[in-house]
Order: structure tokens, then C-alpha cells, then sequence
């Protein structure tokens, strides 16, 4: 990714440096555009996208007392937007991987060939049980992610952030599958006594 050059872009710096928000809005300006073309090519999503070009910008006036010894400030620019990106696919894949390893651990839980009926419709009584205690915002969320909707779609629908649905729908199923193993050791041992 090749960035232009400001021709006032040490002055920004400086300016930056002493707390001027507009010249970071100049920077932003100059800049957002072509950063989040790069990010949006890796992530292929819009949300996403923003939240990273959101953060590098932060970065920058979270550390804006060192930008004026920056003397590559495009360089600069994009290693942090690289390293940012990279995060954020390494963070979206341990949330696949999270959510790919419950699946399966729900799924294991109930694998027994003894009583299919019986231990299905057990399990779908306990599941949905166990869903009506979630918080309202956790279980909105689950819900339609089971009904297939992606983050931003969620995040959309809710008027919240995606970083949110994912925090809400990573709660949910914790506690989903506490409250499932946590049956799943009693309820064979209440269907004895009867």
C-alpha cells in the first residue's frame, strides 16, 4: 500500500504532538480512505474494517508526544495499520475457534445412542431453560446468532457495537454451557428416583 506524502505532514505531527485535534482530523482525512481499502482487503468486513482504522487513529493520539520523531510517517502509518489488522485476524479466528469447540463440546455432551428421544428432547428442554435465564441483551443476541446473523448484522439490529455482540454472545455461551454441564450431572440423577 502506497501512502502520498502531506507536504505539511511534519507540521500535523507537531501540532499533534501539542494536543491539536484538528490536525489529527487532517491526518485522519488524508488517510482513513486508503487505510481502510488495505484492511477492508484482509478482513472483508465493514465493521471490522472501522474498528481498525478506528484504533490505529487512537494509537496515534494515545502516543502523539512521539510523532514528531517519526521521520517515515507513511511507513509508520502502515506497519501500525498492518499490525492492527493482523490482531484483528487472530483475534476474529480464536472467536471462530472458541465458537466452533463449543459447538462440538454441546454436541458431545449429548452424544448417547441409548435413549435418542428421550436425552434430545431433554436436552432441547434444558437448552431452552437455560437460554430464558440469560440477561436480555445475551440472550437477544444468541438468539439470532442461532438464527444465523453475523456480528454486524447484530450489532445493526441491536444499535450496539460488534465488539459487544461478540463480548454478549461470548457470555451467553459460557454460561450456556455451564448451566448445561451443570444439568447434564443432575438430571440423570433426578430421573432415577422417579
Amino acid at each position: 500500500m502506497l501512502l502520498p506524502k502531506l507536504e505539511n505532514e511534519q507540521n500535523l505531527l507537531q501540532r499533534i504532538a501539542q494536543n491539536d485535534e484538528q490536525a489529527l482530523a487532517a491526518i485522519f482525512f488524508a488517510y482513513h480512505h486508503d487505510l481502510g481499502s488495505f484492511v477492508n482487503t484482509l478482513l472483508q468486513d465493514r465493521e471490522s474494517t472501522l474498528e481498525v482504522v478506528q484504533d490505529v487513529f487512537l494509537k496515534l493520539w494515545l502516543s502523539r508526544e512521539h510523532l514528531p520523531e517519526v521521520t517515515n510517517f507513511t511507513g509508520y502509518l502502515f506497519i501500525l495499520t498492518r499490525n492492527y489488522t493482523l490482531n484483528k485476524v487472530r483475534q476474529l479466528k480464536k472467536e471462530r475457534v472458541k465458537h466452533q469447540q463449543y459447538v462440538q463440546s454441546v454436541e458431545n455432551d449429548y452424544t448417547d445412542t441409548s435413549e435418542p428421544d428421550l436425552q434430545q428432547d431433554t436436552r432441547d428442554v434444558l437448552l431452552n431453560r437455560a437460554i430464558h435465564t440469560l440477561p436480555p441483551q445475551q440472550r437477544k443476541v444468541f438468539m439470532l446468532r442461532q438464527q444465523g446473523l453475523k456480528n454486524p448484522e447484530i450489532a445493526q439490529l441491536l444499535n450496539i457495537s460488534t465488539t459487544s455482540v461478540a463480548k454478549y454472545q461470548q457470555l451467553a455461551l459460557q454460561y450456556l454451557t455451564e448451566y448445561v454441564r451443570a444439568y447434564s450431572f443432575i438430571l440423570p440423577l433426578f430421573l432415577l428416583l422417579f
